[in-house]
């Protein structure tokens, strides 16, 4: 996690001018993202759980020679060592003819109907009831129908860019997903796994529909006949 006391902007300012005070220009992105998830594996739900991810990647130019570094970790010290190790490349790097160095601060578009708050705020809880309704719906409909897997997944993301130019950019998302794949059986006859899935930037999936539509495709596939 960031430092304490450092928003994410003021850590990627910060790595910016960690490479500033070496004499270099640098550009920081840096993303932090939290997801909360139920997964469906053999009739059953059997995960359910939330992830944090967030790193930092600084890219450095140093009279035209350019260097990269990567860390996972937000700490002063951590972004100490990114920055030390972003300049060592550049250092040992040749100067790039075809650079024509960071983009200045300009007016940016504006996307709509990317953010959510019941996404951002949503518990684990909401992604187990969403997949249990769609597990129902599929094996309801037939006593033939199997789910074989699916999972329901609902992301947060927060991004931020800087550079040296004084570009200062946050954007601030989520997005949602559901699958869920079906197959029937009946006798000795086993269908292909049929697959379903709807995805949405608000907490608007229709997981019946899902549940409902996979389970379909594969009752309809036990009526599949050879062609010669």
């Amino acid at each position: 996690m960031a430092d304490d006391g450092l928003s994410l902007l003021d850590t990627a300012l910060k790595a910016v001018k960690l490479c500033e005070a070496e004499g270099a220009e640098g550009e920081a992105y840096l993303s932090r993202i939290r997801t909360v998830s139920a997964v469906i594996d053999n009739d059953q739900i059997v995960k359910a759980e939330t992830l944090w991810e967030e790193g930092l990647g600084l890219r450095v130019s140093l009279q035209g020679r350019i260097g990269f570094a990567y860390t996972n970790r937000l700490s002063v010290e951590s972004l100490r060592e990114t920055a030390r190790k972003a300049l060592k490349l550049a250092r040992a790097s040749q100067p790039d003819r075809e650079w024509k160095g960071f983009p200045p601060p300009k007016k940016y578009p504006k996307t709509s109907e990317t953010y959510d708050d019941e996404v951002a705020e949503a518990e684990v809880e909401t992604a187990v009831d969403l997949a249990s309704e769609m597990l129902e719906e599929a094996l309801s409909l037939d006593r033939r129908v199997k789910v074989s897997e699916g999972a329901v997944t609902l992301t947060h993301a927060r991004k931020v860019i800087t550079n040296s130019l004084d570009v200062e950019v946050e954007d601030e998302g989520t997005r949602t997903r559901c699958y869920i794949e079906a197959l029937a059986k009946e006798g000795l006859d086993t269908t292909p796994a049929c697959f379903e899935f709807d995805s949405s930037r608000r907490l608007k999936l229709n997981v019946a529909m899902v549940g409902r539509e996979a389970a379909r495709l594969a009752l309809s596939a036990l009526e599949a006949e050879k062609v010669e």
